[in-house]
């Protein structure tokens, strides 16, 4: 998971962790640990978040795929019920 958080920047590597999420110690956003995805304000959008692995004694890292989240009622929300 990417250090800052989307909101304002704050340093999630100060946060803190509980029950799967962390919350950012400037404005108290809370993210899911597993996909970013923002679970409370003030932040509306996911933190960006990595695959990482380790290979013949390299680490590998890439950037996970994003997933998309958008409030109800929203074009995004709306593009993906239209999609076949």
């Amino acid at each position: 998971m990417e250090n800052a958080c989307p909101h304002l920047g704050g340093p999630l590597s100060e946060g803190w962790l509980r029950d799967g999420s962390i919350t950012c110690p400037w404005h108290g956003s809370k993210f899911e640990l597993r996909s970013g995805e923002s679970l409370n304000g003030p932040a509306t959008a996911p933190v960006p978040c990595f695959q990482v692995r380790v290979r013949d004694g390299w680490i590998e890292v890439r950037r996970a795929a994003v997933a998309a989240t958008a409030p109800p009622g929203s074009a995004l929300v709306h593009q993906q019920e239209v999609r076949p």
